[in-house]
């Protein structure tokens, strides 16, 4: 059973890749679900061929329908990767958005690919930038007290 959805996962992969079809347009041809599309090239064709795999996920990215939102994130994200180069903490940068942090980790962690010219050298900057931005938020972290409290040898005390 399982080596025939690994067959229909890579006819699909072929197919997409042969006409550079959008899911949608696959997905009426093989008169399966958007979502199973979608399943078969994200989650079972990874684990199937990691290489038919980077190309089905660029075609489809390619067909992806670009929307305001997409500009909004990709705004978003450009925004953030300036600011963390420039210093800024997370929270920082957030409250300039107008959005909560973890929205911002949220575009790190799965739309950093949306952004065009985007490379695994620019990707591990980022990261880089993450990691020393958290390690100065929990060092600023550290020093704050609660209203009311002050700092006695590393515990709070009224």
């Amino acid at each position: 059973m399982i080596n025939d959805i690994d067959n229909k996962v890579k006819e699909v992969a072929d197919y997409i890749i042969a006409t550079k079809s959008s899911t949608r347009k696959t997905a009426e041809h093989f008169h399966i679900s958007n979502y199973t599309v979608h399943n078969y090239m994200t989650v079972r064709l990874k684990k199937i061929d990691n290489e038919k795999y980077k190309l089905v996920k660029e075609i489809l990215n390619l067909n992806k329908p670009k929307t305001v939102k997409d500009d909004e994130v990709i705004n978003r994200i450009n925004f953030l990767i300036k600011s963390l180069h420039e210093g800024l903490s997370i929270v920082e940068i957030a409250k300039v958005l107008e959005v909560n942090p973890s929205q911002l980790y949220k575009d790190i962690q799965l739309r950093l690919h949306i952004i065009p010219g985007m490379t695994d050298e620019k990707l591990k900057e980022i990261k880089t930038l993450l990691e020393q931005n958290k390690k100065d938020n929990l060092s600023i972290g550290s020093n704050m007290t609660t209203e009311g409290q002050k700092r006695s040898n590393g515990r709070f005390s009224k």
